[in-house]
């Protein structure tokens, strides 16, 4: 199971799959060609974009506003939870309980 961040998705919401190409994530890209397959699980934790045009990396490097803290504290217990239902009960089971397409109760308007 591969854990990682996730630009395009809203932040700390959560998203499953069992296999897929990196999607254009980098690090992603890189286990690809370590491991020399796209068949392992995959947990994206959502970060968002950030407001206006700001630079993807000036993003996903700078710390987080205070608001969403909170909001990632939650989503990385989900992410330990939707892990332990992997391992207990299988993918698909992950896949139907953490795929929700909620926000994160802890989520404050930007």
């Amino acid at each position: 199971v591969v854990i990682l961040d996730d630009a395009d998705l809203e932040i700390g919401m959560l998203r499953i799959r069992a296999r897929g190409s990196s999607g254009g994530h980098k690090g992603l890209a890189s286990i690809v060609q370590a491991v020399g397959s796209e068949e392992f699980i995959r947990l994206r934790i959502g970060i968002g974009r950030g407001q206006g045009d700001r630079d993807l990396v000036a993003h996903v490097l700078k710390p987080l506003a205070q608001e969403q803290e909170a909001v990632m504290r939650e989503a990385v217990d989900r992410a330990a939870q939707a892990v332990e239902c992997i391992l207990e009960r299988g993918v698909d089971e992950a896949m139907n309980r953490f795929n929700a397409r909620q926000k994160p109760t802890g989520e404050t308007p930007e």
